[in-house]
């Protein structure tokens, strides 16, 4: 389960969220539930760290997601406990000022694969939660999706051929899906992140609907 700390505090108060958190992550433990907290606009990166790394402390199901294009992110990652931090690894979804985080380019999908092989030598279990065929590929070519601390992350409903295909070459795949009331939020929040994915999904959908 998947969710803003600032769904659940976090905008109003650091101790709010984080006693929400331990609350979830108390209740989730027994029915083998993992949490995983998403990362917002970089404003909110040290305030989100500080409730994760209280509350993981205390619940090990808990994890955290990590935006590659923050240049802040691999001085965060490298104060991660190891052997037990669960990672969701995503290249990052908020326009963020150059001095603060990288463009989508070839720069980015390198420094992805450069804190993804910096995870798997400390052991932690990583979501490789992308859709870029050149860096899944490149994930394979290197051997990395072999390990066990290895899963592939892909969002419902987008490339589902891609999913089907990681699959069925024998590789975890975690499918992320939405849910709840503000879900035309997040929608409209993915395709301004990156249009033609949803562009393509639409034109198919009107195709088939003719």
């Amino acid at each position: 389960m998947s969710f803003d700390l600032s769904h659940i505090g976090l905008s109003i108060d650091e101790e709010l969220a984080f006693k929400q958190l331990a609350s979830l992550a108390e209740r989730a433990q027994p029915a083998g539930i993992e949490l995983f907290i998403s990362m917002e606009e970089s404003a909110k990166t040290e305030a989100i760290l500080a409730v994760y790394k209280r509350a993981v402390a205390i619940y090990p199901n808990i994890g955290i997601t990590l935006q590659a294009q923050l240049h802040q992110t691999a001085q965060h990652s490298s104060n991660l406990q190891a052997n037990s931090s669960r990672i969701r690894l995503v290249k990052g979804a908020y326009q963020e000022a150059e001095h603060l985080a990288l463009p989508r380019s070839e720069a980015l999908n390198e420094r992805y694969l450069l804190l993804l092989e910096q995870f798997i030598e400390k052991d932690h279990h990583v979501s490789i939660a992308t859709h870029d065929e050149r860096i899944i590929d490149e994930v394979i070519k290197r051997g990395w999706a072999q390990k066990p601390c290895v899963e592939f992350e892909i969002l419902y409903g987008i490339r589902p051929d891609l999913s089907s295909k990681l699959k069925k070459a024998g590789y975890p795949v975690r499918i992320y899906i939405t849910y709840g009331h503000e879900w035309y939020l997040y929608l409209c929040h993915r395709i301004a992140e990156y249009p033609p994915i949803y562009i393509k999904l639409l034109l198919i959908l009107h195709l088939t609907n003719r």
